[in-house]
């Protein structure tokens, strides 16, 4: 994507307990990047120089003490083809990982791997204490995390296994004494960088604020906003529409909602499912009317070229994802009528994969009694909505984007269609049930 391109850098930083490997892991992996815990690589060194009996004050000698080991840090931790995950997070090495990271001649070395790591992946997200100012100074997104004392000294402890003491509270301060005064690479806010204090957050609630950097809230007219609210309203009044699951639809970042096709009403109706702003496609011929094409300009659709691939949507779709807004896709392509869901077509999974965006199926229940195919005029019947869990397209496929095999594409299609015949029947039985889904 124009801002996921190739070696795209997330870079985050902050002192020890303030959240970085759990919020790193999970942005890592919503946004289907790789993660580099590069405070992993440091426990390497002081793991293998405790073992070794080095003198960890001697920089020259860690230094080519990192030249000769072989380790892998991605996920768990291999050093010389042993699993080191649990060994390096020891009080012992905890106690001595910054006087070992102190040593410029080691940080050079693995400042130089961390780089390397970066190309072969192309790009991720790097967390660590360095990150935005020597590693990746260019990095796209720069954030520092931060938080109480006590509540990263909690975190540390819950980490252990032990319980919160005053010693525990005296490691986190001497660690952050001797991260923030060496003279090498010191621990310090970025000029340019976001700062989040987690104290009060949850882990979501700070993924969603580092997604709100990577793209920012979109700002639509007054006249479109009118136009949402009056939607909503007709909704309600002609068509009672019930809704569940609209906080399945992601707050930030690119999304496409995948709906059911049974009416013309649909268009209107799957913008209740959430109140992002919305991209859809709608065929051209509309555009014909000069009056009628600007209106639906300002309504955030674009035209599309029925009977074969309309190479210039596809480029204004993936465009509208990369940006990290909200794209309405009816993967079925055409009205369709029953309650099967069949053979999709496979635009939905191809910008999906294409451009990292999830995939929320939503399925409609008596849209197609209130307008069938057909039909000239709508009737005043019950709608229900029932918006599934999205589909994140890296628990298909994790490959680099552009190379992307024809099996990633039918198998995430697959995993739509399946998804999407299961939310068409839970909105037709919550329809037909006497009962909300609160049981009231």
């Amino acid at each position: 994507m124009s801002t996921m391109g190739p070696d795209m850098v997330i870079a985050i930083d902050g002192p020890s307990g303030a959240g970085k490997s759990t919020i790193a892991r999970a942005l890592a992996e919503q946004l289907g990047l790789d993660w580099l815990d590069t405070g992993a690589m440091y426990r390497v060194v002081t793991l293998a120089a405790l073992r070794e009996n080095i003198d960890l004050d001697d920089g020259d000698k860690l230094a080519e003490l990192v030249k000769t080991l072989v380790f892998e840090v991605d996920g768990s931790v291999v050093l010389n083809g042993e699993d080191v995950s649990t060994q390096i997070r020891s009080s012992q090495v905890d106690e001595t990982v910054s006087i070992v990271a102190a040593h410029p001649q080691v940080r050079r070395e693995l400042v130089e791997r961390q780089r390397q790591w970066i190309k072969a992946h192309g790009g991720g997200v790097v967390e660590g204490r360095d990150i935005a100012t020597v590693v990746f100074p260019e990095a796209r997104v720069k954030v520092y995390l931060t938080a109480a004392e006590e509540t990263r000294a909690h975190r540390r402890a819950q980490e252990d296994g032990v319980t919160v003491s005053e010693e525990a509270l005296e490691r986190v301060a001497r660690r952050d004494r001797l991260d923030s005064g060496r003279k090498a690479s010191p621990l310090v806010v970025p000029r340019d960088s976001t700062v989040i204090d987690t104290t009060s957050l949850t882990p979501p609630e700070v993924v969603t604020e580092i997604l709100k950097i990577l793209w920012p809230p979109e700002r639509r007219s007054l006249f479109y906003r009118g136009c949402r609210v009056a939607a909503r309203l007709l909704s309600k009044l002609l068509w009672r529409v019930q809704i569940e699951g609209s906080d399945n639809v992601p707050e930030v970042g690119p999304v496409i909602l995948a709906p059911i096709h049974r009416s013309n009403l649909d268009f209107l109706l799957v913008s209740n499912a959430t109140r992002r702003h919305l991209w859809y496609m709608a065929k051209d011929s509309l555009w014909k009317s000069r009056a009628l094409g600007r209106l639906l300009d300002s309504l955030g659709a674009f035209p599309v070229k029925r009977g074969f691939a309309d190479r210039d949507a596809f480029d204004l779709s993936r465009r509208v994802l990369e940006e990290g807004k909200v794209l309405i896709l009816f993967p079925e392509g055409t009205r369709r009528s029953g309650s099967r869901v069949d053979e999709l077509q496979e635009g939905a999974a191809y910008l999906a994969l294409k451009t990292g965006a999830c995939i929320v199926p939503v399925g409609i229940a008596g849209s197609e009694e209130a307008m069938p195919k057909g039909a000239h005029w709508f009737k005043l019947t019950k709608v229900y909505l029932y918006v599934a869990p999205p589909i994140h397209p890296q628990q298909v496929f994790r490959g680099r984007r552009g190379h992307l095999p024809r099996s990633a594409v039918s198998a995430l299609n697959e995993n739509l269609r399946v998804a999407l015949q299961h939310s068409f029947e839970m909105a037709k039985s919550r329809l037909a049930s006497p009962l909300s889904p609160d049981g009231s």
